[in-house]
C-alpha cells in the first residue's frame, strides 16, 4: 500500500515542467486503470507516483480514498488509513460535488465490505466469526466517519444492516448463520443492525438538521441577493466591471448551493442505481424472462423515488436554477 511518506511537497502544480505533467497525466492513467482492473497495490503504487510530483493532486486522493488501505488480493482493510485518506481527498474537491464524491467514495469502500463479508460466510467458523465482526466495524465506522454522507444514505444502509442480521438470524445454513453467530458470540447478543441504529442515531439527526439548515440558508441568500442586487443597480454605483463581477461571485455560490442542495437529496445517488439496473437489464439474454421482471420492478421503484425526491427539492432547486439562469443572461447582456 502507499504510503504518505513517498510524496514531495512544497511544489506548486502550476509551476510543473512538460515532462512532470506527462508523468503526472501517465500516473493518473496507471492508477485509473489498476482502479478499474481491482489491483490495490498497483492503483497506491500510481497514486503516490502522482502525488510525488503533485501533492495535492485531486483525482489521486479520490482513488486513495477508494482503494487506499484496501488489499484486493488478500482481503484485509486498514479502515484507519482509509478513512485518512477518505478526509484528505473530499477536502480536494469541488463544494458544489461534495456530496456525490462522499456517496461515490462510500459505494466503492461498501462493495469492499460486501467482498469482505462474503468471503467469511464461504468458511464459517470462529476465526471467520471473529473477521466478521472486526467487518461490521469497518462499516460502521464508514458511515460514522466519511464526511458528507447524507441522512437518507446512512439510515438506508442501517435498515439493510438490520435485514441482514434477521435474515442471518433465522437461517439454516453455518455460512447464512454468520453474522448472528458473530453478533450473537462477540457483540454482547446484539445485533449490528441494532448496533448500527444506536451509535449512528446522532449523526442522522444532526445531519437532517444540517438538510433543513442548508435549505433554509439557500433560501434566504436567494431572496437577499435579488435585493442586494437590486438596491445597487437602481442606485447606479455599479460600473458594468463592477457588476460583472459581483454577478460572477454570485453565480459560483449558487451553483455550489444548487450542487449541496441536489447533492443532500441522494437524487445523483439513485440516478446512478437507475443508470447501472438499466444496463444490467439491457444486457440480459432474451430468455430471462424473470430476471427482466424483477429488474423492471426495480427501475420502477428507482424512478418512483427520484420523482419523489424531485417534488421534495423542487421548493429550493427551481429558484435557484431561475436565479442562475437569470444571472446568466445578465452576464451575457453586459458582455455584448
Amino acid at each position: 500500500m502507499g504510503s504518505e511518506n513517498t510524496m514531495k511537497t512544497g511544489e506548486n502544480p502550476a509551476n510543473l515542467s512538460d515532462d512532470q505533467r506527462e508523468e503526472l497525466r501517465l500516473a493518473l492513467i496507471g492508477a485509473t486503470q489498476a482502479y478499474e482492473d481491482d489491483n490495490s497495490a498497483l492503483t497506491m503504487e500510481f497514486c503516490d507516483e502522482a502525488l510525488a510530483i503533485d501533492p495535492d493532486n485531486p483525482e489521486a486522493w479520490l482513488l486513495r480514498a477508494k482503494f487506499g488501505g484496501w488489499d484486493s488480493k488478500m482481503y484485509t482493510m486498514d479502515c484507519d488509513y482509509a478513512i485518512s485518506c477518505v478526509e484528505r481527498a473530499i477536502s480536494l474537491q469541488d463544494p458544489s460535488r461534495r456530496y456525490q464524491v462522499a456517496a461515490d467514495i462510500y459505494v466503492a469502500r461498501k462493495h469492499q465490505i460486501a467482498k469482505l463479508l462474503e468471503s467469511q460466510m464461504m468458511l464459517p467458523s470462529l476465526t471467520s466469526a471473529k473477521q466478521m465482526h472486526e467487518t461490521m466495524q469497518h462499516w460502521q465506522r464508514f458511515l460514522a466517519e466519511i464526511p458528507c454522507l447524507t441522512p437518507g444514505l446512512i439510515e438506508g444502509e442501517v435498515a439493510l444492516c438490520k435485514n441482514l442480521c434477521m435474515r442471518s438470524k433465522l437461517g439454516v445454513m453455518p455460512g447464512d448463520r454468520l453474522v448472528y453467530t458473530a453478533y450473537a458470540t462477540l457483540n454482547d447478543k446484539v445485533s449490528y443492525g441494532d448496533m448500527f441504529e444506536a451509535n449512528l442515531q446522532e449523526r442522522i439527526e444532526g445531519a437532517k438538521q444540517r438538510k433543513q439548515q442548508i435549505m433554509n440558508d439557500v433560501l434566504a441568500r436567494i431572496e437577499a441577493r435579488r435585493q442586494s442586487s437590486l438596491s445597487l443597480i437602481e442606485s447606479g454605483d455599479l460600473s458594468p466591471e463592477q457588476e460583472r463581477e459581483r454577478l460572477q461571485e454570485d453565480l459560483a455560490s449558487l451553483t455550489c448551493d444548487l450542487g449541496d442542495v441536489i447533492g443532500l437529496s441522494d437524487r445523483l445517488m439513485y440516478k446512478s442505481q437507475l443508470e447501472e439496473v438499466r444496463k444490467k437489464r439491457a444486457e440480459l439474454k432474451p430468455t430471462k424472462i424473470f430476471k427482466k421482471k424483477e429488474l423492471d420492478e426495480q427501475i420502477a421503484q428507482v424512478e418512483e423515488k427520484i420523482a419523489q425526491i424531485d417534488a421534495e427539492i423542487a421548493p429550493v432547486v427551481q429558484p435557484l436554477q431561475d436565479e442562475i439562469s437569470a444571472i446568466e443572461s445578465r452576464l451575457f447582456a453586459l458582455g455584448e
